[in-house]
């Protein structure tokens, strides 16, 4: 591979084009096609795809040829070349995200309680880089089990501590990311219905809202195993305009 192929930047989203080109195309062929075909396999908008399509083109990584019907597209020897050389570094940033659902709910109202410990909040400060709002934001799960979802996840931990002759426990945090479902593809959120929301799948990152935000599995707690808190520097239900009951979908990165 050249130096000018090796220095391309290339996006998760990118890579998920050029894989997806390669499966149909059987790597070297050629294969017609349309944007909304393309949309609706990978659950993006067809505005999306033309983009992402041209982009590629202009990296000289596609071959995209317009027909009265959609398009004819092969990869190009540099973008057969690019795939066969893909460092391991950027698989790992394709790895999925377990993705779940469930509704807004009312905690005990003692979140605001302990996310005002000064023993929690340095920590939090530190090892999240944002001190938490006072308090925590609750979602019902619609199914499946925490635990299991958490199992292949490695947690940032909040270590306990003693506080006027009271122990407060530790905090194991898991960074997550709240869709907006208002831009969030029909067709995806199908596929994800469909499968429970408990399955895995790669999510467009232009839903996906940009504040910081972590599920918090607190040592020791009085919520049941369908019950999550998550936590962020900022009031979520006015930042995220949502109301009690309102369904909630969250993406928790896997790691190693």
């Amino acid at each position: 591979m050249d130096k000018n192929t090796l220095s391309k930047k290339l996006y998760k989203t990118d890579i998920i084009m050029l894989m997806y080109i390669a499966s149909k195309s059987e790597f070297y062929n050629e294969f017609k096609t349309s944007t909304m075909n393309i949309a609706e396999d990978l659950g993006i908008s067809q505005q999306s795809a033309s983009r992402k399509l041209s982009e590629l083109k202009s990296q000289d990584l596609l071959d995209v040829k317009p027909t009265n019907k959609g398009s004819i597209i092969r990869l190009t020897q540099e973008g057969v070349l690019m795939l066969k050389n893909i460092k391991s570094e950027f698989f790992e940033e394709l790895k999925p995200n377990v993705i779940f659902n469930g509704s807004l709910v009312k905690g005990f109202g003692e979140g605001k309680y302990y996310m005002e410990q000064k023993g929690y909040k340095q920590q939090f400060n530190k090892k999240l880089n944002y001190i938490p709002w006072p308090g925590t934001f609750n979602i019902k799960l619609n199914s499946g089990k925490l635990k299991d979802m958490l199992s292949n996840i490695k947690p940032i931990t909040i270590k306990g501590f003693n506080e006027k002759n009271r122990n407060f426990g530790s905090i194991y945090c898991y960074p997550c990311t709240i869709i907006d479902n208002k831009l969030l593809n029909k067709n995806l959120y199908n596929k994800l219905k469909q499968n429970g929301f408990m399955g895995f799948d790669n999510i467009p990152p232009d839903i996906e809202k940009d504040i910081k935000t972590n599920l918090i599995i607190p040592k020791r707690s009085g919520h049941s195993d369908d019950i999550i808190e998550i936590i962020a520097p900022v009031y979520l239900r006015k930042s995220l305009n949502v109301k009690e009951n309102d369904e909630i979908i969250v993406t928790l990165q896997q790691n190693d």
